[in-house]
């Protein structure tokens, strides 16, 4: 399975991202850079979060990862989602 894409929504610095991960199937690779702080660690932290759940301790560690524009803007929610494909017993699923 690969993942295609990923939504986030309302994470640490991600207020709305919406990446699409498609590859070519003759260059599957996909390279993520930016500077400090940039987010590429809170972009697999938000992987991790979708496929095993957020570990949220109490109201106040929440709070710390919603995005902060997001405070007072919208209902404090965080969604992650995942869109992978593959094939499944030899049919392509997505």
């Amino acid at each position: 399975m690969l993942i295609q894409r990923i939504k986030v929504s309302n994470y640490k610095t991600y207020l709305d991202l919406d990446l699409d991960l498609s590859v070519d199937e003759e260059r599957p690779i996909i390279l993520i850079g930016g500077s400090n702080g940039g987010g590429k660690t809170t972009l697999f932290e938000a992987i991790s979060g979708a496929l095993y759940g957020l570990k949220i301790e109490n109201r106040e560690h929440f709070m710390e990862l919603v995005n902060q524009g997001a405070v007072g803007q919208v209902k404090p929610e965080i969604s992650l989602q995942i869109t992978f494909s593959g094939k499944v017993l030899g049919q392509e699923q997505k």
